[in-house]
């Protein structure tokens, strides 16, 4: 497992870095239901964790760059 979150958003974004960089990854949903509640798990091959890691914080680094961040969002 390389990331996982309760938030369905949050991981369709971290699977969707990851895919747009051409690695692969899978989402897995452990408890999900129609109320989005249930823990979602982005899976890498072992042997591409590192650069899965480095692709998603390439793109942390850029997000908030673009926003200013300030721990909120928009502001």
């Amino acid at each position: 497992m390389f990331y996982s979150t309760h938030n369905r958003i949050e991981a369709e974004i971290v699977l969707g870095v990851l895919r747009d960089a051409g690695g692969p990854a899978v989402l897995q949903e452990a408890g999900a239901s129609i109320y989005g509640a249930g823990m979602r798990s982005i899976l890498v091959p072992r042997e591409r964790l590192e650069e899965a890691q480095q692709v998603v914080d390439k793109a942390k680094e850029a997000a908030e760059q673009q926003e200013g961040d300030n721990g909120h969002y928009g502001e």
